[in-house]
């Protein structure tokens, strides 16, 4: 075998084992990111489950201990607390179920027309008791005719739901959320609600639709937050190939955006 074959062998050979260490690096990246999710998975569920339960267990020992001492409306209170803390954990596993149906491509998809007008509406039904306990008014701007599109009306309710439950979360007590609903110039519809609360630094906000993100922010009743809603939100509107969009300055509040294209194809797998 003359140099120049082997030579050119040796190269071949040389950059194969090249591609191959990076392909390799590769995967350890992919590894130790997957990883670093476990560990966050486990931290969140670990933190979001601990309290429930311990607060249920608290409450049921007291009950069990006292409950011919105790009146009749502190014993509500308490039933209360524990259906507070059984939705709390009932929410964390729904979503961390929503999230593994996703990444699978398992999400089912049902696409219809729906009416905007009457599921805001409803929504802001369904929101008004958290809103009423910090004082916080829930106001609905829609045009005058009826707004129907083609969409899946789950996937819908969960992202506006999602926008509003936290604009009421990171809101101060004796402030309003605005529920706005737009037709844009493309023909598109824009459904925003935009909150008085402390608004977002630009570093949360880059980090808003990441999974298990916690926020420098918090919730200002102690409110429950897992720090997985926006990750879904962001998902689901990607299956509906729509599009989510945070404005904000910090201070300033935040105004929470999902855009519908007329025109838009279903990036649904299934």
């Amino acid at each position: 075998m003359n140099n120049k074959k082997l030579v050119k062998i040796l190269s071949v050979t040389n950059e194969k084992l090249q591609t191959a260490n990076e392909n390799l690096e590769t995967a350890n990246e992919n590894l130790k990111i997957v990883n670093m999710e476990k560990n966050e998975f486990i931290g969140i569920v670990a933190h979001n489950l601990k309290n429930p339960i311990a607060n249920m267990s608290i409450i049921a020992d007291t009950v069990k201990s006292y409950s011919e001492k105790l009146p009749y409306s502190q014993l509500v209170r308490m039933m209360d607390s524990i259906q507070s803390s059984s939705d709390a954990m009932v929410n964390l596993i729904s979503n961390l179920l929503d999230i593994n149906a996703i990444e699978d491509g398992k999400y089912n998809v049902y696409v219809e027309d729906i009416n905007l007008h009457t599921i805001l509406m409803e929504l802001i039904d369904t929101n008004k008791p958290m809103a009423n306990k910090k004082n916080i008014t829930l106001f609905l701007y829609m045009p005058g005719e009826q707004v129907v599109v083609n969409y899946d009306e789950r996937i819908f309710r969960e992202i506006i739901g999602n926008y509003i439950s936290n604009a009421i979360k990171f809101s101060p007590f004796d402030v309003s959320v605005y529920i706005i609903l737009n037709k844009l110039e493309d023909g598109s519809i824009k459904i925003s609600v935009k909150d008085e609360g402390p608004g977002l630094s630009e570093d949360d906000q880059s980090r808003l639709f990441n999974k298990y993100t916690k926020l420098s922010t918090r919730p200002t009743a102690d409110e429950n937050s897992t720090g997985l809603g926006l990750s879904i939100v962001k998902k689901l509107a990607e299956l509906m190939n729509s599009q989510v969009i945070c404005e904000s300055v910090l201070g300033q509040g935040a105004e929470f955006s999902l855009i519908i294209s007329t025109t838009r194809e279903l990036n649904n797998k299934n």
